[in-house]
């Protein structure tokens, strides 16, 4: 199994929805998950050094070749 963090910034909210809007349905096609789709407060995050997140995503996929990398 593979896990994948996908970090958006504050300030980009726009173009990411579009992007999350077509490759969201994708996820099953490619027997992907998504686990969390997070927006943390300010308050949540204990320490940073990106800065403040719009959205964090968890996704998984069971084998590379899901995700679209090839072996080695």
């Amino acid at each position: 199994m593979l896990y994948y963090t996908v970090y958006i910034r504050k300030r980009k909210e726009e173009v990411f929805n579009e992007f999350e809007r077509r490759v969201l349905p994708l996820l099953t096609r490619h027997h992907g998950e998504l686990l969390y789709r997070i927006r943390p407060a300010k308050t949540s995050v204990i320490a940073t050094s990106w800065g403040y997140p719009y959205e964090i995503h968890l996704v998984s996929f069971p084998a590379r070749k899901d995700f679209g990398i090839l072996p080695g």
